[in-house]
């Protein structure tokens, strides 16, 4: 008997007796491979692996991840809710996750590693809050899940926030609590604000903050959770992130050399417009100076003489019909 517990317990000093992170992948169509499904099952574990230290004290309940090949074969509930040109979608309340394969076909932040781990971090945060999930503000779900994943969602970045910020086009984030726009242009600009902002929250107050937020959310407006916390405003931490995008963050440093060929171009423009401006008005005082020249010879050419015609004496004189006097 006394080996038990002494077998037990290097069992659980060696790992073996750890429970598995609970999560099961299943193909969502026909068109799924076997391989792709046993894919990103091992992607899923790999990223709970990394992500639930984030989320201390979670007891993680069973996550479903669907593996679709394309949007066209989704529930149609689940194609309504999925925004055009996303790779995937987690139903928050239901532990479900829905992958599309087609379209994680591409470089990070759109390939299936990151993905993956963008759905399971929506996953996840919505069991941490618990009784808060439905008040969680989309804002904070879909900055935390691509700061936690490791990539912008969408292909945007804090450069294409300077002109938004810039502008004051970025909306509200108090705008943002419960739905994202329907709009792309605005759609992508939600999702790089929304992932700009959180980073410089957690830089600010520390993730554990920002994680206590999220459970204490409730039907009123976030900002009210947020200065019960922080004791700061919203509005405030906004205008102080909006600073940090345009002078501290290097964005725009990052902008002006990604886009250096094009500025130059553009700043050549003027520079173009000037010397064909000039080379137009050279030669039109050419041709001014050209006819001016030509009037001025014009005038001042002498005729030249008329040539002397030779005349025989009997034709000097003109033949008026009369006899001539000397003739015999």
């Amino acid at each position: 008997m006394p080996r038990l517990p002494l077998l037990i317990l290097a069992l659980a000093l060696t790992g073996f007796g750890a429970a598995q992170p609970s999560v099961e992948v299943r193909a969502g169509d026909p068109l799924v491979a076997a391989r792709a499904v046993e894919h990103i099952d091992q992607l899923a574990r790999t990223a709970l692996a990394k992500l639930l230290p984030k989320f201390p004290d979670l007891a993680l309940a069973p996550i479903d991840i669907h593996v679709h090949s394309s949007s066209a074969t989704l529930p149609q509930p689940v194609r309504a809710d999925l925004h055009a040109g996303t790779a995937g979608l987690a139903l928050l309340g239901r532990n479900e996750i829905f992958i599309l394969i087609e379209e994680s076909l591409h470089a990070p932040p759109h390939d299936l590693r990151t993905v993956v781990a963008h759905e399971l971090v929506h996953a996840l945060l919505d069991q941490y809050a618990g009784a808060a999930g439905p008040h969680v503000p989309r804002w904070l779900h879909e900055g935390l899940a691509q700061t936690l994943s490791g990539g912008a969602y969408l292909g945007v970045e804090e450069e294409n926030l300077l002109w938004a910020v810039t502008s004051r086009n970025a909306p509200r984030f108090d705008r943002l609590e419960r739905r994202f726009p329907a709009d792309d242009a605005m759609l992508h600009l939600a999702y790089a604000q929304s992932y700009s902002f959180v980073e410089y929250l957690i830089e600010r107050h520390g993730l554990p903050k920002i994680l206590a937020m999220a459970r204490q959310a409730n039907a009123e407006p976030f900002h009210l959770t947020y200065y019960a916390l922080t004791d700061e405003s919203l509005a405030i931490a906004q205008a102080d992130w909006e600073n940090f995008v345009l002078f501290r963050s290097g964005a725009a440093a990052r902008y002006l050399l990604r886009n250096c060929f094009s500025f130059v171009i553009i700043l050549a423009v003027p520079l173009l417009a000037v010397v064909a401006w000039k080379r137009l008005q050279l030669n039109r005082m050419r041709k001014q100076m050209l006819a001016r020249d030509e009037a001025l010879a014009a005038a001042y050419t002498i005729d030249p003489p008329v040539a002397e015609v030779s005349e025989s004496p009997d034709d000097s004189r003109p033949d008026d019909g009369r006899p001539d006097p000397a003739a015999p």
